[in-house]
């Protein structure tokens, strides 16, 4: 269990039993290819706050990744690799580093998105329930759900589609 405590990790995470994420953070900061296999989603399998510190490359392997908190790129790579993912808190992939789309990204809590690279996220679905999802920068995708009872603010940012915009309810 993790309580309130930070992890970093500078290899990889495999979990193959149960992880209590607690409050804190599981940063990333290896310089090398870090491979992130959550075991799964659901009780056990979640984390509340992920950064990518490292170099490196943090690629996701063999199962989608369910973060509570805050997903932060700070540098390196991040790689989908075919896997979605799902996002509760804040959104942010900081300049100078690289965004590899996979699977569907799911915003499924009230948070705000950032992209300072200004790359293609792939497959976004904002909401599985009543969320606010705000924009602090442009956002760019493959395409774009929006779920019944959810909240869109573009605060005057441009949304580039290259597929589908859906609008539920």
């Amino acid at each position: 269990e993790a309580n309130s405590q930070d992890i970093y990790v500078a290899g990889n995470w495999m979990n193959r039993g149960v992880f209590t994420a607690g409050t804190g953070t599981v940063i990333f900061d290896g310089v090398g290819t870090q491979q992130l296999d959550s075991g799964g989603t659901g009780v056990g399998k979640l984390f509340n706050n992920i950064s990518h510190t490292g170099s490196g490359l943090l690629q996701l392997v063999n199962n989608a990744l369910d973060v509570d908190g805050t997903f932060h790129l700070q540098s390196g790579t991040f790689d989908l690799n075919s896997q979605d993912m799902n996002v509760a808190g804040d959104f942010t992939l900081d300049s100078g580093t690289s965004f590899v789309k996979g699977g569907t990204i799911t915003f499924d809590g009230d948070l705000t998105f950032t992209d300072n690279l200004g790359v293609n996220i792939g497959d976004v679905v904002i909401g599985t329930s009543p969320d606010t999802i705000t924009l602090a920068s442009d956002l760019t995708a493959d395409s774009l759900t929006i779920s019944n009872s959810d909240v869109f603010i573009t605060d005057g940012y441009d949304i580039t589609l290259t597929g589908n915009l859906t609008i539920q309810g």
